[in-house]
């Protein structure tokens, strides 16, 4: 559970901040690039879970570390956790009012203004519900955290450094 808790803690810090900008930048910025980010997006929602490993696995332990710890599977979680906050957030901030942004630039505010003080806190409960979504996900991966943390025996409170094992790998060991 302490391994679980660690490396969703540290998959949770990447995946929130990146995830809101990269929704708010497929709303409210638009254009050529941003369909592209999109369907990048798309594609990877439907990634198996298992190839998000293999990705982390050969980009990180191979090139970097040379060994499974527990960053590396932060890592492979968030890239499983990043398309669905991504997705999630993206529909909610569609649904804000234009009315809202309307009123807030009839008043004299910036976009970006507009968008921290009446965009955001009005898809709050939305942009929580893509959060918890993208944890549930996270949080029962197995196949990832299988070839990215190594199994170990004993409490490794260090995710940077030697194998550190989580819930869902446990439970897979044990069966």
């Amino acid at each position: 559970i302490v391994g679980t808790l660690i490396q969703i803690s540290i998959a949770l810090a990447i995946s929130i901040p990146l995830g809101i900008v990269t929704a708010l930048f497929l709303n409210e910025i638009g254009g050529r690039f941003a369909r592209f980010v999109r369907t990048i997006v798309d594609a990877m929602t439907a990634l198996p879970s298992i190839v998000a490993g293999l990705f982390i696995y050969s980009a990180f332990i191979l090139i970097f570390t040379h060994q499974r710890s527990g960053f590396a599977a932060a890592l492979a979680i968030t890239v499983m956790m990043l398309p669905i906050i991504i997705r999630a957030s993206d529909v909610v901030l569609r649904l804000v009012a234009g009315h809202l942004r309307e009123a807030s630039y009839a008043l004299g505010a910036s976009r970006w203004r507009t968008v921290w003080h009446v965009v955001l806190p009005t898809a709050r409960s939305g942009l929580v519900t893509a959060i918890i979504l993208g944890t549930a996900r996270g949080i029962g991966e197995t196949s990832p955290v299988l070839l990215t943390s190594g199994v170990t025996n004993v409490m490794n409170l260090n995710p940077f450094e030697g194998p550190m094992i989580s819930l869902p790998l446990q439970v897979f060991t044990f069966v």
